[in-house]
């Protein structure tokens, strides 16, 4: 995959609930998992809310990647991905990290 463009996202006003269980990311052709610096990546499902508008994305993340599902969570460094490949292109999102919000009592945001 040629990433073509990269632009940084501010989710300073966005509230990130994890929709999916995070998966390995797995390369098409060979089965193996894809990897960032060293670490494996995985890829999940988040809703991204901003007052009443609400959208579902899919976020790549190096593991490990101790979310689940109904979780608030904070991203690092996300991205929005332009690619192009085997004259395809599309859009993709990345970050560097997700971490649990943990509420007032301590407790991370949305697990049971």
């Amino acid at each position: 995959m040629e990433v073509v463009v990269r632009f940084p996202v501010d989710m300073s006003a966005v509230r990130v609930r994890v929709a999916t269980p995070p998966g390995e990311d797995r390369n098409f052709e060979t089965g193996e998992v894809k990897q960032r610096d060293g670490k494996p990546l995985f890829v999940l499902w988040v809703t991204l809310i901003d007052g009443a508008e609400t959208q579902q994305v899919r976020v790549r993340v190096p593991g490990p990647v101790d979310v689940a599902p109904d979780d608030l969570v904070q991203t690092t460094n996300m991205r929005l991905l332009h690619w192009d490949m085997n004259g395809k292109s599309g859009l993709s999102f990345t970050a560097d990290s997700l971490v649990k919000i943990k509420d007032q009592a301590g407790q991370a945001g949305g697990s049971k």
